[in-house]
């Protein structure tokens, strides 16, 4: 038989571990769209209206994000190296030192997008739209961007892009 004290020991103990136990944040970020400094390496959000969403510092290294709306989103600091980005909408998004470290930026419309400081190292930008963009102090191939539309964007090296 049991001891009352024994119950409420077990009680208090499977309280704590239930309190302990963190929720995926993959799941509320699609309802919310806020997640800084998150953990989402590997996540498939291919195809998802992410809109004005924010990503603050977070970790999406290696993520899918194929085709994904990701307008006016705020990524300052966000890591998305080795991520695709094929045919991402990035347009008007605010990713200052964002490190784009062999992403897949095929297709990718950057328009107007904040990208001070950014790193786009091994990155592949055939097809990708930096028109009116700010690259000001951006790591990046020159041969690379030379694959991509820069009308009116203000280059790394503070000159301005032409096609």
């Amino acid at each position: 038989m049991f001891k009352p004290v024994a119950l409420l020991s077990l009680a208090i103990a499977l309280v704590t571990l239930t309190s302990c136990a963190e929720a995926d944040p993959r799941e509320s970020f699609l309802e919310t769209k806020e997640c800084p400094s998150c953990d989402l390496a590997q996540a498939n959000f291919a195809d998802q209206d992410l809109s004005q969403a924010v990503l603050n510092e977070a970790n999406l290294s290696g993520a899918n994000l194929s085709n994904t709306n990701l307008t006016s989103a705020l990524m300052d600091k966000v890591n998305l190296s080795d991520a695709n980005l094929n045919g991402a909408q990035l347009s008007k998004a605010g990713l200052t030192s964002a490190n784009f470290t062999n992403a897949d930026l095929t297709n990718a419309d950057l328009s107007g997008a904040y990208l001070r400081n950014a790193n786009f190292t091994g990155a592949k930008l055939s097809g990708a739209n930096f028109t009116d963009a700010d690259l000001l102090g951006a790591t990046i191939d020159y041969n690379t961007l030379n694959e991509a539309t820069v009308k009116g964007a203000l280059m790394p090296d503070g000159s301005f892009g032409q096609d």
